[in-house]
């Protein structure tokens, strides 16, 4: 199969779904009794086609189309706001910067929280790099499904889908937490952080990024899937004010590079915290 037609499969996928959504679907149905059923016939005939090409490694095609195809089947998966890859190299750099920043904090008998894991390559680093045990978690079901297919490589890395606020798991039960471009999605972001709190042994180490709104400003619009963004100011006051000392601040100051920088200027700040204190957690 051809690029040309795996490309017009995904638009009479995208047009069959579209149908099937209308509101002058049932329009059509009074006067085409068999619309109803050869639409389904092609929706699902497409769909199964994709699937087939999508997974079939013989055939020579760009991973853009692949990437097309997929988005047709898992559109939440593949919303644009997630990197998702099934090898670690194809992700953005500063997204993989992240985390193997993380590990210069984390042990081998460390156990970590990857909040918000995503697809996953991120607790699958941090376990490759230092042996660390890692519980990956996302509130994204296919997130987490692909995370289980391409990122699991051994027992001391586990994925499960759930709400952080809603994770039930003891008390003082991590020795390090890392949440990465997370805070910016959820309107609850000083809840988020006393959970956190809760769920770090004492002294435990809390690793967090997010965009700068100095930089990228929240105002501009092109995060849909944003609430906001944090100036240092707010982000120092979000952590401190929930029973965190900020070791360290850094910056990235580049989105298509790995390096991190000490500082608070950059698209990206990221803090190291330590917990130090107890909070007044409200519904725990």
């Amino acid at each position: 199969m051809k690029n040309k037609e795996i490309r017009e499969l995904v638009l009479l996928k995208e047009l069959s779904d579209k149908i099937l959504e209308s509101s002058s679907y049932k329009f059509f149905l009074r006067f085409l009794p068999s619309f109803k059923r050869r639409i389904k016939q092609i929706n699902i005939l497409s769909a199964e086609i994709i699937a087939k090409y999508q997974n079939n490694d013989s055939l020579k095609s760009s991973k853009k189309h692949k990437i097309e195809a997929a988005a047709i089947l898992k559109p939440e998966l593949y919303s644009g706001e997630r990197q998702v890859y099934d090898s670690i190299d194809d992700v953005r750099k500063d997204h993989v910067g992240r985390y193997q920043f993380s590990t210069k904090y984390i042990t081998k008998n460390d156990l970590v929280l990857d909040a918000a894991c995503g697809i996953g390559y991120g607790s699958f680093l941090i376990n490759k790099e230092v042996g660390a045990e890692v519980l990956g978690v996302d509130i994204s079901h296919e997130s987490v499904e692909y995370a289980n297919e391409h990122y699991r490589q051994n027992d001391r890395v586990n994925f499960i889908v759930s709400d952080i606020l809603k994770l039930e798991l003891p008390a003082q039960h991590f020795d390090v937490v890392t949440s990465f471009e997370t805070i910016e999605h959820v309107r609850e972001d000083r809840e988020i952080l006393q959970k956190f709190h809760q769920l770090l042994k004492p002294s435990g180490l809390f690793i967090c990024s997010t965009p700068n709104e100095n930089k990228m400003r929240f105002a501009d619009g092109k995060w849909p899937f944003h609430i906001r963004h944090y100036t240092p100011d707010e982000l120092i006051d979000l952590v401190t004010s929930n029973g965190f000392e900020i070791l360290e601040m850094h910056s990235q100051y580049d989105k298509h590079s790995a390096e991190i920088h000490l500082g608070k200027d950059g698209l990206f700040n990221i803090v190291v915290c330590k917990k130090i204190r107890n909070v007044l957690v409200i519904g725990y």
